[in-house]
């Protein structure tokens, strides 16, 4: 899957998790918990899906073994968080884009 493809659904499944978290709980809820929430876990969500792609892409038997020297989870964990609050900022634009428009439509 290209970057661009991918980027794109994300922005689009975001901005539909929004429009759907808005018309349940907006009126109960802040604008910004409505925000934060759909952008936490769109990001983390694709986070997982595109390192997981990333890891299923990559399975292949290296044609050297590395020595076996540790397993390298520390440093996995660390990208990854890393990887996760990256696409949260990501997911937080279009968010906000999709809540303030639908605030904008209903006249609040």
């Amino acid at each position: 899957m290209s970057a661009l493809i991918n980027l794109i659904t994300m922005l689009i499944t975001t901005a539909a998790a929004e429009v759907c978290v808005l018309r349940l709980c907006y009126p109960r809820r802040g604008l910004k918990y409505c925000i934060i929430l759909v952008g936490v876990f769109s990001g983390i969500f694709w986070a997982a899906f595109s390192w997981t792609f990333c890891l299923v892409e990559s399975s292949g038997v290296p044609v050297n073994n590395p020595p076996n020297v540790g397993s390298g989870a520390d440093f996995a964990t660390i990208f990854f968080v890393i990887w996760a609050v990256i696409l949260i900022g990501a997911a937080l634009i279009p968010a906000g884009v999709t809540a303030f428009i639908y605030q904008f439509i209903i006249g609040d």
